[in-house]
């Protein structure tokens, strides 16, 4: 079997599924088992059924469907992370083509923000929340309230006033 082609043989067949190419120009002369078609495309079936996987990123009989929005990966049995627009979610590998949506970072905005951090690509600090408790990693809510002398959903209105050394004394 020849998968290799060009001046030096370097070159792999550019058909995936290709038994052996040409050496010269690379066109596939043949097909691994369970393929056919010209660049060996489409797999052979029994029961409507792929005999072998699908590439990532692709279902159906002869594997030429996209996956779903939402769905990635070998049979587009992967979900999807939080996308800034879900049908941006590239359906190879689950990477979000445009970035995350507000809260989740990473290429697949799988993780919530942490360590206090909120929004866009978690560049915005928690407030002060009750017992120093981290904030909601969406909108930046401090879910059991505010430390003493701050108010509003985030918990950013108010301030501390510091007093005799050890202690703070909060001033609304």
């Amino acid at each position: 079997m020849n998968r290799y082609y060009g001046s030096n043989c370097s070159d792999p067949c550019p058909d995936s599924h290709c038994r052996h190419c040409h050496l010269e120009t690379g066109a596939c002369q043949g097909c691994q088992p369970g393929y056919e078609g010209h660049h060996c495309e489409s797999c052979l079936d029994v029961n409507d059924t792929c005999l072998f996987e699908c590439t990532p990123g692709h279902i159906g009989h002869e594997c030429k469907t996209l996956c779903d929005t939402g769905t990635y990966g070998t049979n587009c049995n992967e979900i999807c992370g939080h996308c800034l627009h879900s049908e941006d979610c590239f359906a190879v590998n689950g990477t979000c083509l445009t970035g995350c949506a507000s809260g989740y970072f990473g290429h697949r905005c799988k993780t919530p923000c942490q360590n206090g951090t909120y929004g866009q690509s978690c560049n915005d600090t928690c407030g002060y929340c009750l017992n120093y408790y981290d904030c909601f990693h969406v909108n930046g809510t401090c879910v059991m309230g505010c430390e003493p002398g701050f108010k509003g959903s985030i918990c950013k209105n108010g301030q501390w006033l510091f007093f005799k050394d050890i202690n703070f004394i909060s001033i609304a």
